[in-house]
């Protein structure tokens, strides 16, 4: 029972490695072919760096329900408190009726907001993240249009097998 319980310790680390190393092989090549494609001159593409393959999870902001409640929540925020500060300056001038109806407007518009951003906040309280892939950020020197060398940092996404990129973005523009 001992010794099976050795094997078992040192085999299953080395089955994750071997996944893991395939993985990220896999991920390297797809990466590479996508360079061949977008690169302008990729004769001059040199690999500097590559991250760990990481996984990817889903997030709140995927969800349309959430998002469209955020943005409606934000939406009726931002309008109330411009009818309340109109309100405001009718007070000052002493226009007593628009100031009460720019009031009362204000307050019904932040009720809503109110009403949309609690079902938003309901939402990303409840949300459990999914795996739904993989990334990896890679660093690279290569040629631009004007021929320069210049230095790209970019992460990429893959599916959960790692057999396509799903998306990709540039760090540099962050």
């Amino acid at each position: 029972m001992k010794k099976l319980l050795l094997l078992l310790a040192v085999a299953l680390p080395l089955l994750f490695v071997g996944c893991s190393e395939n993985k990220e092989k896999k991920a390297k090549e797809l990466i590479n072919h996508q360079l061949k494609v977008t690169l302008h001159d990729f004769d001059s593409y040199e690999s500097v760096e590559f991250g760990k393959l990481d996984s990817t999870f889903s997030d709140v902001s995927d969800v349309p329900e959430f998002a469209d409640a955020l943005e409606k929540g934000q939406d009726f925020t931002k309008q109330g408190k411009d009818k309340i500060e109109t309100a405001k300056m009718y007070g000052e001038c002493t226009l007593y009726e628009k100031q009460v109806e720019y009031a009362r407007w204000g307050r019904t518009l932040l009720d809503s907001a109110k009403y949309y951003l609690n079902i938003a906040d309901k939402i990303n309280s409840t949300f459990v993240p999914k795996f739904i892939g993989w990334n990896i950020t890679h660093t690279f020197r290569a040629n631009n249009a004007s021929g320069n060398k210049v230095i790209g940092h970019r992460k990429y996404y893959f599916d959960k097998d790692v057999s396509k990129i799903i998306n990709d973005e540039n760090l540099d523009e962050d």
